[in-house]
């Protein structure tokens, strides 16, 4: 590298660098920052320390609201097959799940669907957002097509959550309780709309669904045509029907 660029005094300018000698610089500076970020967060190299990573993480987030954070017969199934399929590492469960498929998560409400996949989405091979179904349709009432696009798409992310992904994507909770949205008048089905449509872009393994209705209520909700779809687009997992709200 050009050994001016490193001795530099106030007042003068940046010497002419190459484009090798500006590329080093740049790569260097993003092996730095990695390096820094997997010092804060370690990136999991399989199934064990996945799971160990949300089961502190999840410690840590629910210690803040004086909560104690705890695997037991009604979860513990559901937190290891997903973090099985997280890490990319299924040879620890009997029954793999579809790599290239998104989760359809089922659950009673208070069971923890939603801190879970929040944990789960903070994985370092695919990781998404959480986003409430009712946000994104508050989204569109205020900014209309606008918001189609946005969740129709990979999300852009900071680095430091997601260990150094760009792009993630897009876990939405609640979905079934949301509402038509309206943008200056004109009515939209907006998680139908998106549904559809990160289907016909195949963006299936970075989609996923929360929902406390059972399989029978979706299909009444949003159609036979939608539910075939959802189940060419995710694994269903269900929290066992005597799972007790954990608020």
């Amino acid at each position: 590298m050009n050994q001016a660029a490193l001795d530099l005094v106030p007042g003068e300018s940046l010497p002419e660098l190459t484009v090798d000698e500006l590329r080093n610089v740049i790569r260097k500076a993003r092996i730095e920052k990695l390096n820094q970020l997997h010092q804060i967060i370690p990136v999991p190299r399989n199934y064990p320390e996945f799971l160990d990573s949300i089961v502190r993480k999840g410690e840590l987030i629910l210690s803040r609201e004086n909560r104690s954070f705890q695997l037991d017969l009604f979860n513990q199934e559901v937190y290891q097959r997903l973090a099985a399929f997280f890490s990319g590492d299924q040879s620890y469960i009997r029954h793999q799940l579809n790599p290239s498929k998104g989760i359809l998560l089922f659950g009673q409400v208070g069971t923890g669907k939603t801190m879970l996949m929040r944990l789960m989405g903070m994985n370092p091979t695919n990781p998404f957002k959480v986003v409430d179904s009712i946000e994104i349709a508050r989204q569109y009432t205020a900014q209309g097509e606008e918001t189609i696009s946005k969740y129709t798409a990979l999300l852009p992310v900071t680095r430091r959550e997601y260990y150094g992904h760009d792009y993630v994507g897009l876990c939405i909770d609640d979905i079934g309780i949301e509402s038509t949205a309206k943008h200056y008048g004109q009515s939209k089905e907006v998680i139908e709309e998106i549904l559809y449509l990160r289907y016909s872009r195949r963006l299936l393994k970075e989609t996923h669904l929360i929902t406390n209705l059972n399989s029978q209520q979706l299909r009444e909700l949003y159609g036979i045509r939608l539910y075939d779809r959802m189940k060419e687009m995710f694994n269903l997992i269900e929290f066992p029907q005597d799972a007790s709200s954990r608020r």
